[in-house]
């Protein structure tokens, strides 16, 4: 599998150096260009351009209460008014999120492939794979929290993404009912099934990658994004198979302090 790692690494290099990225990127350098002296000085820029993108969600959020926002990559997207993270905001206020990811998309999936999509959270990336994938792809996601879930699904509905499976489970390392514990007021993308947050849980159905693709006669799949705030190893223990036998790629936030005491798991990776 490390050959494949590998392969992953140049592509992303690639997309960091994209048309879809640099045009992107350009858009939102001009909309914050008073940012600058904040790079020029050496101070955080991301912590800046999040925290003018909160005061303006809190200023827009109303208008997408009942609607939703269109998106530079021309789908339209439900949004949770009372997410002050990074997804509602980025998307809310620009339109767009995660630059670097969204360029590898456009970039490298194309019309008939397939992707999983862990940890949707409101369906940003499944809706920017449902676009590029077209009418003979498909993707699943999976997102276990009601709320998420609900705006997930009332998006894929309302862009009429009959390719899109959305798969109300937790993707962990085995199957059966887990605790997904919630996230701090205002940051919805960090349910966790791991981390217990002090604000309650709720009692989820969960599935492995690996069950899940051999329930669905292991079809070919071509990408896997999991996005889950620091438990990427938990699903990738339950999703050994599909990546040694499948090889799809791998898009994945790589969270060290996570990934202690996982030399096994890593290893498996990239041998």
């Amino acid at each position: 599998m490390r050959a494949k790692l590998n392969i992953g690494v140049r592509v992303l290099l690639h997309a960091l150096f994209s048309w879809y990225f640099l045009v992107l990127s350009a858009r939102l350098s001009v909309r914050y260009l008073g940012t600058l002296g904040y790079v020029l000085h050496g101070r955080r820029l991301g912590e800046e351009l999040h925290r003018r993108r909160v005061e303006e969600w809190r200023r827009v959020s109303p208008l997408y209460r009942d609607r939703p926002r269109r998106t530079l990559p021309g789908f339209d997207i439900y949004l949770n008014p009372e997410d002050f993270s990074p997804v509602s905001t980025s998307i809310g206020v620009d339109g767009v999120l995660d630059i670097p990811l969204t360029s590898l998309f456009l970039e490298k999936l194309g019309r008939g492939v397939r992707v999983v999509d862990v940890g949707a959270n409101l369906g940003y990336f499944t809706l920017l794979a449902s676009r590029v994938v077209g009418p003979s792809g498909r993707v699943y996601a999976f997102e276990p929290d009601p709320y998420n879930a609900s705006l997930l699904e009332k998006s894929v509905a309302h862009n009429r993404a009959d390719n899109v499976e959305v798969v109300r489970r937790a993707v962990c390392d085995r199957a059966g009912i887990v605790q997904l514990y919630h996230a701090p007021p205002g940051q919805p993308q960090a349910h966790s099934t791991m981390t217990d947050w002090g604000h309650g849980s709720l009692g989820v159905e969960a599935t492995t990658l690996d069950g899940f693709w051999a329930d669905a006669d292991r079809p070919k799949i071509h990408m896997v994004k999991a996005h889950v705030v620091g438990d990427e190893p938990v699903v990738l223990r339950g999703s050994l198979r599909l990546l040694e036998e499948g090889r799809p790629m791998l898009a994945i936030v790589f969270d060290p302090p996570k990934w202690r005491g996982e030399a096994r798991l890593l290893s498996r990776l990239f041998e």
